[in-house]
């Protein structure tokens, strides 16, 4: 091989590296890298069957929590919310947000859609049976662990038996790339401007 041939072959191997760098996703500030699984089988708040699959050509951010949470899941929602918001709306299109419940035996779909109509009518959310969610809790890495309320009564909410139990549980957003490949994790405590930052840069 000539030495010409050689340096030819060499800049076509850097320039395939740097066409394939140019397809990932730019490095947010506040992203903490980790892998976790991101596949499911679910029902929807449409009382529809939902997978991974349905979603594969988006990028996803997952969050865990409970229609019943008394502070927290309202909280981030609403943060999420408004971060959605401020995107462009190129952005909004190819990002789907799914809010997975950690409480099955209460949240139907029936009370995930009504609860999720207070923040976006975009968000999706997701329930199944016992097994089903404590499966995908396992493969996202969560921690959530049922608690029993010191105190007895309580309101009926969102149509359901007044909650007698509570959770303690992750409170952090998933993100997933197309096709279904984890990216990593933003906390919660960011702010909206700092999510919609972050999530400007993920998304492209």
């Amino acid at each position: 091989m000539s030495k010409n041939t050689a340096i030819f072959i060499g800049l076509l191997a850097v320039l395939a590296i740097l066409a394939g760098l140019a397809n990932l996703p730019s490095r947010a500030s506040d992203l903490i890298e980790m892998s976790f699984d991101p596949s499911f089988s679910l029902t929807d708040h449409n009382g529809q069957p939902a997978t991974e699959k349905n979603f594969s050509d988006k990028y996803v951010l997952y969050y865990f929590g409970f229609t019943n949470c008394p502070d927290i899941c309202p909280v981030d929602l609403q943060k999420l919310a408004d971060a959605y918001d401020r995107l462009p709306q190129d952005k909004k299109d190819k990002l789907q947000i799914l809010f997975i419940t950690i409480d099955p035996e209460r949240d139907t779909p029936k009370a995930m859609k009504q609860y999720l109509s207070n923040f976006n009518n975009n968000f999706v959310g997701l329930t199944g049976s016992a097994e089903s969610i404590k499966s995908v809790g396992k493969g996202f890495k969560i921690y959530a662990e049922k608690a029993e309320m010191d105190h007895g009564g309580g309101h009926e909410h969102h149509g359901q038996k007044p909650a007698n139990y509570t959770f303690n549980h992750t409170a952090m957003f998933y993100i997933a790339l197309p096709q279904n490949k984890s990216l990593g994790v933003l906390k919660n405590e960011l702010d909206p401007a700092a999510l919609a930052r972050n999530l400007t840069v993920i998304v492209h």
